[in-house]
């Protein structure tokens, strides 16, 4: 059993840019979307391409995490970190191998950086052109175990706000979603501090994370839109004992009020 983590570093206000540039129909702002099955795709299958990810200001990073790839079917050497404080002069920093296991969580030592920089290493051209749809890369939040049993079911007519860039719309239905619920008996330092920036982030239900169970299985959820009520007014935040979240349509597709597709 082990403790879950919510991985929630989203690079949608970010900088990209890639060495091999983009297949026309699959751009580096794919990446940003935060939709699981759109994909970029590197314009060609040239060897050592690099994808470079500038943040607007300064993060703290602790994991990289890749979905909806094909890193294993590169036959890669490997996958080269480099940090960058200024965007010019990179720095060694790990390198990540395989078996690249779609979703790829790698765990790294913590650095508080400008930028990263990725190279997919191989010294002959690729067996293929990079395809990502989602890259994670930021601080994540570690759980505390429960102290109840969590609760896990359907919702057949599930209710909440979707949104999409940030943007709130309008209530929708949301047919046949897995729910969590976890119950603790009352967060304690540091884990308040980590889920207020959490929430602050991710906007109570506005932009997607992931989540991995205490089986170590990896989730695409967001928060139900009554999740936390009135969580961070006053000291409302420090009862807070409770989360509750919902899987996205990951790989499907669905058009809310306004015609958006999410």
């Amino acid at each position: 059993m082990n403790n879950s983590t919510i991985i929630y570093g989203l690079i949608n206000y970010a900088t990209l840019t890639a060495s091999a540039g983009s297949d026309s129909g699959h751009p580096l702002t794919n990446l940003q979307d935060g939709r699981y099955y759109t994909q970029w795709q590197s314009g060609d299958n040239s060897q050592n391409q690099t994808l470079i990810v500038l943040f607007g200001s300064a993060r703290d990073v602790n994991y990289l995490f890749f979905a909806n790839h094909n890193l294993a079917s590169l036959g890669l050497d490997g996958i080269t970190i480099e940090s960058s404080n200024d965007g010019v002069t990179w720095n060694s920093w790990a390198s990540a191998s395989g078996p690249y296991v779609d979703p790829f969580y790698f765990p790294i030592s913590l650095r508080n950086l400008l930028g990263v920089r990725l190279t997919f290493a191989k010294d002959t051209a690729l067996s293929a052109a990079v395809q990502i749809g989602m890259i994670f890369i930021g601080y994540q939040v570690t759980l505390p175990l429960y102290l109840n049993l969590p609760k896990r079911g359907l919702k057949i007519d599930l209710v909440r706000d979707e949104a999409l860039s940030g943007l709130r719309y309008v209530a929708s239905t949301a047919p046949e979603r897995q729910t969590w619920e976890l119950n603790y008996g009352s967060f304690k330092q540091p884990q308040i501090a980590q889920i207020f920036n959490w929430l602050r982030t991710v906007g109570v239900g506005l932009h997607p994370f992931w989540f991995q169970d205490m089986d170590e299985n990896w989730h695409f959820l967001r928060c139900d839109n009554d999740a936390f009520g009135s969580a961070g007014k006053g000291n409302l935040f420090f009862d807070l004992k409770s989360l509750q979240m919902s899987e996205e349509r990951v790989g499907i597709g669905m058009t809310i009020p306004g015609g958006y597709l999410v």
